[in-house]
């Protein structure tokens, strides 16, 4: 199996609680940032990932604005 390994991943969510993911690993540092949320009418819209980087985040002690775990699915 072939991967990538990155360091240095920084995952975050923003006060629209949209989660941001960059790094500043020297091989990815100039494209790689991204962002992922919850609004179904959104291209950047993947329930499923959001929920999962909520989860962690959430269980760093960081809060994601506008994201209910009992409601979202955080308790899955």
């Amino acid at each position: 199996m072939k991967y990538v390994e990155l360091e240095r991943v920084q995952i975050w969510a923003d006060a629209n609680g949209d989660i941001h993911l960059s790094s500043d690993d020297p091989d990815a540092k100039d494209f790689l940032h991204t962002t992922i949320n919850n609004k179904p009418t959104s291209k950047r819209y993947h329930p499923t990932m959001y929920r999962q980087f909520a989860r962690l985040l959430t269980m760093h002690g960081k809060v994601i604005p506008g994201w209910d775990a009992g409601v979202d699915g955080g308790g899955e």
